[in-house]
């Protein structure tokens, strides 16, 4: 070895010493300094965490939301009772329209002049059966009189006649054909006779029952002809039937229509229902004249159950439930809105309410909960992990399942510096 290699290794083992010195040391601190050594548990502080007991619950009750939309009470498809030309209509979309206004008119001409026959034909037969009634004249009945008493004088002259020519017939005087012509004489007269007396007897006697029924039924008939004359030109004319809206104008001036020809589609505006589809068993704890709240937008009105309707609806499987709505929603609310109801409804299932603080997410998607296991007395103890699943969610607070034990210090606050073996000391809220 060299003069030179010599200081060479005296430097290489000097700053070998230092090392291996150093490291030791290290080593000493990093050992006293270790949480995982026996040393450093037994001097670990516990961390302060709130937590709250795990109690289990069977049941809860549930607040759900069903939708439905806003319908009017009534909605019309208007259209005129019989054929005919439009000729005038008096209102237009978007109008309001209270309950008897004339909406639309047909034309009316031939109506009216059939309607003037009618009520000409009816006057004659009045006057006719007015006639019966009264009776006849005086001075037909003294005209009767006086025809009775001339034919009463030529029967009494025949008969006198006869009497003479039927002496002369016996003495053979006259012929047997003058005798005869004087014998149908008499048997003329007589004829004459009661004929004028028996006109006159009628007379006295009045029309006969017949003769007035009759008439009276000619009358019946024509009035009858008449009130079916009044239904058409009534017919003519669109009545709104009750107080509403024109939603929709289908025709105008000069078109003719049939009676299947809609003229506008009415909608009412006072009464407003809500139809929401329910499931069945939610169904049948709606009962007719139940009070319900109704969000519309964001406000809530009052409203009433007016039915539950008995068949499912086919695409949704519920049954809708029909709601009036107070009058005064009608100032606020139009159809076609969007409305909700909620209603409680208990579910049947165990598990424990925790708030959503206490959740942290776990390994493949699911969720886990750390409680503080082997408690002592000072609710000291160990932070464990425990799986859980969320069965459901209410508000600042979800309904979970798993491996929770019944009386759990389920640790609520400060998880984000808590780790599973961790030492905790919990704080009930």
């Amino acid at each position: 070895m060299t003069n030179r290699q010599k200081p060479t290794r005296r430097t290489v083992a000097w700053s070998a010493s230092v090392i291996v010195i150093a490291a030791v040391a290290v080593g000493i601190a990093a050992a006293a300094n270790n949480p995982q050594s026996e040393q450093g548990a037994a001097e670990q502080k516990s961390i302060p965490v709130n937590c709250v007991v795990a109690q289990q619950v069977t049941e809860f009750e549930d607040v759900k939301t069903y939708t439905g939309t806003i319908t009017a009470a009534r909605v019309s498809e208007l259209a005129f009772a019989r054929a005919g030309r439009v000729t005038k209509v008096f209102v237009d979309e978007g109008e309001d329209v209270y309950q008897g206004k004339c909406l639309a008119q047909l034309d009316v001409r031939h109506l009216e002049a059939r309607r003037s026959e009618l009520q000409a034909q009816r006057a004659q037969a009045v006057a006719l059966l007015e006639e019966y009634l009264a009776g006849p004249r005086k001075e037909t009945i003294s005209a009767a009189r006086a025809d009775v008493t001339d034919m009463r004088s030529q029967f009494e002259h025949a008969q006198a006649s006869h009497q003479r020519n039927e002496d002369l017939y016996r003495r053979k005087v006259i012929s047997k054909e003058e005798y005869d012509r004087s014998n149908f004489g008499v048997r003329s007269a007589k004829a004459k006779f009661d004929s004028t007396q028996r006109k006159l007897d009628e007379l006295l006697a009045g029309t006969r029952k017949e003769k007035i029924t009759a008439q009276r039924a000619a009358v019946s008939r024509l009035d009858a002809a008449l009130k079916d004359l009044a239904v058409d030109v009534d017919d003519a004319h669109l009545i709104a039937p009750f107080e509403g809206r024109i939603a929709i104008r289908h025709i105008d001036e000069g078109t003719y229509v049939s009676p299947t020809t809609p003229v506008f589609r009415y909608v009412e505006i006072t009464s407003l229902e809500a139809r929401i589809g329910l499931p069945v068993d939610i169904a049948r704890t709606i009962h007719t004249g139940m009070q319900q709240d109704v969000l519309i937008g964001d406000r809530t009105y009052s409203a009433k159950v007016k039915t539950v309707l008995p068949e499912l609806d086919s695409t949704t499987r519920t049954r809708t439930v029909v709601l009036a709505l107070d009058a005064d929603a009608a100032e606020t609310v139009v159809p076609g809105e969007v409305a909700r109801i909620s209603i409680p409804e208990t579910v049947r299932t165990a598990g424990y309410w925790l708030p959503t603080a206490a959740l942290s997410r776990s390994s493949r998607g699911l969720w886990s909960v750390l409680v503080i296991d082997k408690l002592d007395d000072t609710a000291t103890g160990i932070a464990a992990r425990r799986d859980i699943e969320i069965l459901h969610v209410q508000g600042e607070r979800v309904l979970v399942r798993g491996t929770l034990q019944p009386g759990d210090h389920v640790i609520t606050g400060g998880t984000h510096r808590v780790v599973a073996g961790q030492k905790v000391r919990g704080m009930i809220q």
